[in-house]
């Protein structure tokens, strides 16, 4: 996570400088061309989709708002600790105004959860029956036979 960190605060830089310096005329678009035929066959069968061209300015607003949530990630993830913690900051995450993109999404879910593991170390079902201890559940509950499965 520190070389993520490094990494999206290197980028936030270099955008500031990208978009300080961004001499771009707008009158000069007709130069660039989508090709529709590049790569078709690459692509799975899918009807024609509208898309929204972002001037400049706002693809680059776009990119600073993934890049800020990516560092809010970085920062918040290693603080996971329980079942509650991780709820926590998924709630936060999701209520975050602009909403996160695909990519930050992506990444507090490979982030979290992968090859049944919480926070790439912790067994799940560990995790689980750990947060249900944690909760203070009567014993009756915990030596059901469904927890005690765990």
């Amino acid at each position: 996570i520190k070389s993520a960190k490094k990494s999206i605060a290197y980028a936030q830089a270099q955008l500031k400088e990208v978009s300080g310096s961004l001499g771009y005329d707008a009158s000069k678009i007709h130069r660039f061309a989508f090709q529709p035929a590049l790569n078709m066959k690459m692509m799975a069968p899918s009807p024609p989709r509208t898309v929204d061209l972002f001037t400049t300015e706002v693809a680059l607003d776009k990119l600073s708002e993934t890049l800020s949530h990516l560092d809010w990630l970085c920062n918040a993830v290693p603080t996971i600790s329980s079942l509650a913690s991780l709820e926590d900051l998924i709630t936060r995450f999701t209520l975050m105004r602009p909403n996160p993109a695909v990519v930050p999404r992506s990444y507090l879910r490979l982030m979290v959860y992968q090859d049944l593991k919480i926070l790439g170390k912790h067994d799940i079902n560990e995790w689980v029956r750990d947060s249900l201890v944690a909760y203070k559940l009567p014993p009756q509950v915990l030596g059901a036979p469904e927890v005690e499965a765990f």
